[in-house]
């Protein structure tokens, strides 16, 4: 005889493996019926993932330095985009005002260098809000472009540090005597 029979011939109520099974002892507690949950099938175990050891298992990737600057807060996003930005200003000032002087001037503009080079900045900056910064509670995507925007600039930071050091903006000229 099954098991299932075995359990309704002693008065046992079944329902089913995942619902409560009453079971009645004997005739003395059969107005109190003992209420126990069934337990999990061997079936039921194996369906559960099994961690794999820890020597098998997949180390965590280390983020990349795009989601690393994503990961800043946004005043630190805003700070770095404006520094880069800045740098960038501080590297073209140089070229666009060498061709001005070369090849256009005119005392009547004598301001077009460096509006030239503030909408050149403006857009750098424009560039790296919409890359780094975005949307007000919005975290921008890491796209690949970012990752460039990311290297440009800290190339911008280290080129303008070493002019400044060599003296290309300082205008001094060494005097042969």
């Amino acid at each position: 005889m099954g098991r299932k029979q075995r359990k309704l011939r002693e008065g046992a109520v079944v329902r089913g493996s995942s619902q409560v099974v009453i079971e009645r002892q004997d005739a003395k507690s059969a107005a109190e019926p003992q209420v126990r949950f069934p337990s999990r099938s061997q079936s039921q175990r194996r369906l559960r993932p099994a961690k794999a050891p820890a020597e098998t298992r997949m180390p965590e990737r280390n983020p990349t330095l795009v989601e690393q600057a994503l990961d800043l807060s946004r005043g630190w996003r805003i700070f770095m985009v404006a520094v880069f930005a800045i740098s960038f200003v501080l590297l073209i000032t140089p070229v666009v005002d060498n061709l001005y002087v070369t090849y256009m001037f005119a005392m009547e503009t004598r301001v077009l260098p460096s509006i030239i080079s503030v909408v050149f900045g403006i857009a750098i900056y424009a560039l790296g809000w919409r890359l780094l910064i975005g949307p007000i509670d919005e975290t921008p995507k890491p796209y690949a472009i970012t990752r460039w925007y990311i290297l440009g600039g800290l190339t911008c930071i280290g080129l303008a540090l070493i002019l400044m050091m060599i003296g290309v903006y300082s205008n001094v000229r060494m005097i042969r005597i």
